[in-house]
């Protein structure tokens, strides 16, 4: 078989049976590209790294001198004027020669090679005489006033809720406040500590003895330190007072309730003729310090978000549709995951300014309004243990097992449970750029829910490049690449990377109108040329009958122009592994993955051919409408943004469903945490070991929750 016979095998006519002879005369494999672009590329390699060549193929650019190409250039650019060079250079003529005949040697094989398609398709789809871009598209005319006009108003109020300047002032001047109350807190903690447990410690101190020998004069000492401690933390106790005044109880009204607990228990012990006193000083020390370390971290978590909000470079925002705007998506994902109708779809959205930090910062975790019910549970068992207490020898006995109950049944662990899972996510978000804002993104991100993304996300300039180009001759080389340019470039993704800057002719995407958008391929008008650009399912509906030869993550694209494939395409999609794990990850956290797209390249079978057949529940859903291919919003109200790019925003995200658990665990701890601890004290009561219980045992009951917390947040966060 002759070069001839060869080259009339890969597109079919219209209508035909026969197979008729290939159109394509010339070839240009990813070898011969980054060949010819030797000079080019090596420069650009390291400026741009959008040029879609192999990273594997580098090393063939270490042998030639590098020459800084013009500031616009591109790949494809530099592919036309390479392919008119190779025509000169083939035919033995002038540079000036024209740029429309075929990639042959002599005119003569340029006659015998070339043939063009039928002209007519078997089923030429109808034109208007015009194209109006609302009616190609679909966009009802009623929603773009109400709703849309409803959104940017809120958004507008939004944007201007805080001074960033004045916010970051006010969480500094916090910060700084909180240091010195947390060595205070050390240094009292540690010097209660000795005094308290002293006889524990084998410490024969004459002062401490004297103290401890008379029941009054140790419980005024008490007390006096006591008062110092709501002194030192009053901030602190007021906010927490405040609160369970107000029935809005938070972990900070630990502190109050407490401290009146140990007041009252000093109280009795010093005017109701008590036989013994245990100071408890330094557990309300512990507690201040778990408190202070707690905000501490808030704080710095605060800070950082703050830091992020307030950059100027665009950001990238983890956003909660509406029910209208993500109408698509559950129309896509019915059925999967049996997700009910409160489902959260969640889409990373790009945005020069976050809206909504200040509500969001002040806003507190819905489950710490839980800490209300934990007080009112700390109070009905010590009422209850009064009441089986009655008939002890005093009341100060009675209450002295009471007090005790209050102490161990106290869920002192939660300042741990609420603060340390979101610093954790934090400050491993803060390695890539991204940031927490406020404390409900663990419960507004939570699962299950789908997470809408562009495919450029998934799809980065890195990952797609040309590996081969059949083309008819060189006109359509230049022209289609041209045409291509100009219809991918208003609607972004993948292929707008890598064949952006390759416009001919004065070709704008001003002369772009789009006539039909399909799963598989595009139809537009440009220059007043009818262009079809998709994959061979796409041409099939009109006439064509083209071989399918797209295979695992290799498809195959073809260009036509006026009723004639022009270019044939093959181009590689891979995924990163690391972004691979992102999707496992997600998966794990009981989210499903929808990529938006108007890639004709992009499918369901083409990536679940890369990560593996039904791994994932993963949809891909074509854009339709000019409104949703918006690239960069003017403002988002996100929770979770990032300054760096969607991948970093992802695994935060999975992070703050795992933070999230694990908050639900700690709050699932707690509640065991109650019941040991009551049954704990009864059991010592029993034993007449109670008297034996200092300081020292409560703190280390409390601090043993929180490691399990800790050892939780370590292991799944």
């Amino acid at each position: 078989m002759n070069d001839d016979e060869k080259n009339r095998q890969d597109v079919g006519g219209l209508g035909s049976n026969d197979a008729p002879p290939s159109p394509f005369v010339s070839k240009k494999t990813g070898d011969e590209l980054l060949e010819k672009l030797r000079p080019h590329s090596y420069a650009e390699r390291v400026t741009k790294p959008e040029i879609p060549t192999r990273s594997e193929k580098i090393d063939l650019f270490d042998e030639a001198p590098v020459r800084r190409p013009a500031r616009n250039a591109s790949v494809i650019s530099q592919m036309r004027e390479n392919s008119k060079l190779i025509d000169d250079a083939e035919k033995g003529i002038n540079s000036t020669v024209d740029n429309s005949r075929a990639l042959v040697s002599t005119a003569a094989e340029e006659e015998e090679n070339e043939v063009a398609l039928p002209q007519e398709p078997l089923e030429e789809k109808p034109k208007d005489d015009g194209y109006d871009i609302r009616e190609v598209f679909g966009i009802p005319e009623m929603e773009e006033s109400d709703e849309e006009s409803e959104i940017e108003s809120d958004d507008k109020t939004l944007i201007n809720d805080f001074d960033s300047t004045k916010e970051f002032l006010a969480l500094k001047k916090e910060f700084f406040a909180c240091v010195p109350k947390i060595i205070f807190c050390l240094i009292f903690a540690a010097l209660t500590f000795w005094f308290e447990n002293s006889t524990l410690l084998g410490i024969n101190n004459e002062v401490f003895l004297r103290i401890s020998s008379d029941v009054r004069i140790s419980a005024l000492a008490g007390l006096q330190i006591t008062i110092f401690a709501i002194v030192i933390m009053f901030r602190e106790m007021k906010y927490g007072f405040v609160s369970l005044v107000r029935f809005k109880a938070q972990p900070e009204s630990f502190l109050p309730f407490f401290s009146i607990f140990l007041i009252i228990y000093q109280m009795v012990s010093l005017f109701g003729g008590a036989d013994d006193f245990v100071p408890f000083n330094f557990v309300l020390f512990a507690v201040s310090l778990m408190c202070l370390v707690s905000k501490w971290v808030d704080l710095t978590r605060k800070l950082h978000a703050l830091k992020i909000v307030s950059s100027k470079s665009v950001k990238y925002s983890l956003v909660r549709m509406k029910k209208t705007e993500s109408a698509p998506e559950r129309e896509a994902t019915s059925g999967i995951m049996d997700l009910s109708e409160d489902a959260k779809y969640i889409r990373v959205v790009r945005s020069k300014k976050v809206a909504g930090y200040s509500l969001r910062a002040s806003d507190r975790m819905l489950y710490k309004r839980l800490s209300g019910v934990f007080i009112v549970a700390v109070l009905l068992a010590v009422m209850v243990t009064l009441v089986l207490t009655r008939n002890a020898d005093s009341f100060a006995e009675s209450f002295r097992i009471a007090f005790s109950v209050a102490m161990f049944v106290t869920p002192f662990s939660l300042y741990t449970v609420f603060s340390f899972p979101l610093y954790k996510v934090s400050k491993r978000a803060s390695r890539s750029g991204t940031a927490i804002i406020g404390e409900t993104a663990t419960m507004e991100y939570s699962a299950p829910a789908f997470v809408t993304f562009n495919d450029t996300d998934v799809f980065t300039e890195n990952n797609v490049w040309l590996d081969e180009i059949s083309m008819k001759d060189s006109e359509s080389f230049s022209k289609g690449l041209a045409y291509a340019s100009v219809i991918f470039e208003p609607i972004s993704g993948p292929l707008n990377k890598i064949l952006s800057g390759a416009a001919d002719y004065n070709v704008t995407d001003e002369n772009v109108e789009y006539v039909d958008i399909s799963d598989d391929g595009l139809e537009a008008v440009v220059n007043r040329e009818r262009v079809r650009v998709g994959q061979a399912s796409y041409f099939a509906k009109y006439g064509y009958m083209l071989d399918d030869e797209s295979d695992k993550n290799y498809r195959i694209m073809y260009v036509e122009i006026g009723n004639v494939i022009a270019l044939k395409i093959r181009l590689v999609y891979s995924i990163d592994k690391d972004f691979e794990k992102i999707l496992q990850n997600l998966y794990k956290s009981g989210m499903g993955i929808v990529i938006r797209t108007s890639d004709p390249n992009i499918n369901i079978s083409m990536l679940e051919s890369i990560i593996g057949t039904g791994r994932f529940p993963i949809k891909v859903l074509k854009y339709k409408t000019e409104k949703e291919m918006t690239v960069v919003r003017e403002i988002a109200d996100g929770g979770i943004v990032s300054k760096s790019k969607t991948r970093p925003l992802l695994e935060t995200l999975y992070r703050c469903d795992r933070a999230g658990a694990v908050i639900k665990s700690g709050l699932l701890l707690e509640v065991i945490a109650f019941v040991v601890g009551l049954a704990s004290v009864f059991l010592l009561a029993s034993l007449d070991a109670l008297a034996g219980v200092t300081s020292l045992h409560i703190t280390l009951y409390h601090l043993f929750w929180s490691a399990l917390v800790w050892i939780l947040t370590m292991l799944f966060v």
